[in-house]
């Protein structure tokens, strides 16, 4: 597999990076001690889980806004006389 070396300015705006879209400092340490340790490829790996967990969160919340709009019509159909027959 082929890939570079990382540089430590390249490894400082990954690590901004994963801040500013919601990584906590668990996952940070863990991809600044990757690099110090000089597993540059696993730090991909690393990047690919942190996204798939922002993707099952997401979808954890859409599920949830789903259960809302189901309440917040059946509430809309019961508080509106013209609805009650459907």
């Amino acid at each position: 597999m082929y890939y570079t070396v990382m540089k430590d300015t390249d490894i400082k705006i990954i690590i901004e990076d994963m801040r500013a879209a919601g990584c906590g400092s668990a996952d940070t340490d863990r991809v600044m001690r990757m690099h110090e340790a000089g597993m540059d490829e696993e730090i991909l790996l690393c990047l690919r889980k942190c996204r798939c967990s922002m993707i099952e969160d997401l979808h954890e919340k859409q599920r949830k806004i789903d259960c809302m709009d189901r309440l917040i019509r059946r509430a809309g159909n019961q508080a509106d006389p013209a609805n009650s027959y459907r």
